[in-house]
C-alpha cells in the first residue's frame, strides 16, 4: 500500500500490502483515517491529538494514491482530521511535508516555517 501510493518503495518501512501491515504502521498516533471509494482504500493517515487539554496535536502523514489524487480525497480526510483535533481541544496542528506537498498543505491553510531542515519542511495549521 505505501508503495502504491507514495509511488517508490520507503527504506525503514514495509510494503504495506496486508491490512495487518497497515495497521501495525499507524499505530504510534492516537487516531488513523482511511479514505476509501467503493471497496478500494485510496488514502490513509496517522495523527495524534495528546488527548483534551492538550493544545498541541501533530499529522504524522497523510498519503492518497496516485490513482485518485486532485479528487479531493486528501482534503476531505484532512478536513476530517481537522475538525476530530479541534474538538479534541488542540489549537494548533503541526506537521512535516516533504517539498512536493508543500502547496496542497497551503492550500489547505497550514503555513510553513523557517525552521525546516534540508528534506522536510514544518507546517502548522492554527484553529
Amino acid at each position: 500500500m505505501y508503495d502504491a501510493i507514495h509511488g517508490v518503495p520507503r527504506p525503514g518501512l514495509p510494503s504495506l500490502r496486508h491490512a495487518n501491515e497497515i495497521l501495525r504502521h499507524f499505530r504510534h498516533g492516537n487516531a488513523a483515517v482511511a479514505g476509501i471509494m467503493g471497496q478500494r482504500v485510496v488514502g490513509l493517515a496517522n495523527y495524534y491529538t495528546g488527548g483534551r487539554g492538550q493544545s498541541e496535536a501533530w499529522l504524522h502523514g497523510l498519503a492518497v494514491d496516485p490513482d485518485v489524487r486532485r479528487q479531493h480525497v486528501g482534503t476531505h480526510m484532512l478536513g476530517f482530521i481537522l475538525d476530530h483535533m479541534k474538538s479534541s481541544g488542540a489549537s494548533i496542528c503541526k506537521l512535516e511535508s516533504l517539498p512536493e506537498a508543500v502547496g496542497f498543505y497551503e492550500a489547505n491553510g497550514f503555513r510553513e516555517h523557517d525552521e525546516t531542515d534540508d528534506v522536510n519542511r514544518l507546517m502548522t495549521y492554527s484553529f
